[in-house]
């Protein structure tokens, strides 16, 4: 069972592949090349996710991936999603806000960030962005 292109809605990813097949690519110009992510044994990959995005004001980027099916070998893989608790804003240290590096995304919670997710999906960091017109004010007043 493969995966559609997607980033991951957490803080992070930690993800254990087994290591016979591979399966999981990460996208290296937005979708349209695409990296295999080879196992290596005793391993964890790490993926950002979109919440260490905004965490981060965009410094550290939400990685695009997708998981292939391996049709001459099964694949098992585990992940764990880190997140926040549901209630908590997420936004980044002011230390990472200045004149060279303006607030890009409106505070939100991890419940609220899902609801866009669901609404949006691959397009919901853009629905928070503080240059959207109907945000940009709010994101001014922080």
């Amino acid at each position: 069972m493969g995966l559609a292109p997607h980033t991951d809605s957490s803080l992070i990813t930690l993800l254990h592949q087994s290591s016979n097949a591979t399966g999981l690519q990460i996208s290296g110009d937005g979708g349209n090349l695409w990296i295999p992510v080879n196992p290596i044994p005793g391993a964890l990959t790490v993926n950002v996710g979109d919440l260490m995005h905004i965490a981060t004001n965009g410094r550290f980027k939400t990685a695009l991936h997708r998981a292939v099916v391996n049709r001459t070998r099964h694949r098992v893989s585990m992940a764990y999603f880190y997140g926040t608790p549901q209630e908590v804003k997420i936004s980044p240290p002011m230390k990472l806000v200045d004149v060279d590096h303006p607030l890009l995304y409106q505070p939100v919670t991890w419940k609220e960030y899902l609801d866009a997710k669901g609404k949006y999906f691959n397009r919901a960091l853009e629905f928070i962005k503080c240059e959207a017109l109907f945000i940009a004010d709010r994101c001014r007043q922080l």
